[in-house]
């Protein structure tokens, strides 16, 4: 069992008691003014007895942190704000290569590439490797054979000087002194030509025997270029 021990009675207390008691017999109102003056005296004395306040200590470390709270509700969706102003035009991007492209003739016979005469001619430059569609007509023209026995010849196209396979058209075998009039129309594909100029041309190719060609010079060539 723990021991008690008496406690001294400061003189603020026992002033305090005298105060109450003289409230008790009728004199507090003199007693209080007393009572007060006597503890601002004590106070006064204590203050004088401790001396001045000494310089204050340093701060000390800070706490940690404490935990983090819960994430508070999501709040309402404000109001949809004005659209912008519009952009500015962007640069204009570099051309792509041209897309492949396919073509397709029937063939018949190949010109030979013996002395021709030429009908008419054009021709095209290309910017990429390729194959060139070629066609051409010579309408209502004439072929004049002045050999022994007979002569043989034909149409067909050629490119930079060589025949287009599929682009002949034959005349048929005429004698001596004879003519054919016909009315020509080939087409031709050729193969895959590097870029740059190329020469299309439908020509009248003698193959046998010495024979002409005439007419109302209205032959045409026509050609497309083909990628990829």
């Amino acid at each position: 069992m723990r021991s008690q021990v008496p406690t001294v009675p400061t003189a603020i207390s026992v002033v305090a008691l005298i105060a109450a008691l003289l409230a008790l017999s009728g004199y507090g109102g003199a007693a209080v003014g007393g009572v007060k003056s006597l503890v601002t005296a004590k106070k006064s004395q204590q203050r004088a007895q401790r001396g001045p306040r000494g310089p204050r200590g340093p701060r000390g470390k800070r706490g940690l942190r404490g935990p983090r709270g819960f994430k508070g509700a999501t709040g309402p969706t404000g109001a949809k704000g004005p659209t912008g102003a519009r952009g500015s035009k962007g640069a204009t991007g570099a051309q792509g290569p041209p897309g492949p492209t396919k073509g397709a003739v029937s063939a018949v016979g190949t010109p030979a590439n013996l002395t021709r005469i030429s009908r008419a001619a054009t021709t095209i430059t290309t910017t990429s490797t390729g194959k060139l569609l070629v066609s051409g007509k010579d309408m209502g023209v004439d072929a004049s054979c002045s050999s022994m026995p007979y002569c043989l010849a034909h149409w067909g196209l050629f490119v930079d000087g060589a025949p287009v396979t599929g682009s002949e058209q034959s005349v048929p075998p005429f004698t001596n002194g004879s003519s054919v009039s016909m009315n020509v129309v080939v087409y031709g594909l050729t193969g895959t030509l590097p870029a740059g100029m190329h020469t299309v041309e439908l020509a009248y190719v003698r193959v046998t025997g010495n024979s002409t060609a005439s007419g109302n010079d209205e032959a045409q060539v026509e050609v497309v270029a083909l990628g990829g």
